[in-house]
């Protein structure tokens, strides 16, 4: 009997980008600060792929918890 995978968390965006702008900082500076590669910051920013790791080391560099970008689902019924 094999283990059901938990859901990928999703992230806000749009309030990373928000955060980021109001500490004045560019993406670059922003992947620096969270000790990730550029490429990867700029991936996940962009949506194009993320990881709960990377999510929780660009919430830290703002420093902010994970919590505050998280959006929650809604259960199926």
């Amino acid at each position: 009997m094999s283990v059901p995978k938990s859901p990928r968390p999703q992230f806000n965006l749009d309030l990373y980008r928000e955060d980021c702008a109001l500490q004045g900082w560019s993406w670059r500076e922003f992947a620096k600060r969270a000790d990730l590669p550029y490429s990867t910051a700029l991936r996940f920013l962009n949506g194009t792929s993320y990881s709960a790791r990377t999510g929780s080391k660009l919430a830290a560099a703002l420093g902010h918890g994970t919590n505050r970008y998280l959006i929650a689902r809604r259960k199926s019924a």
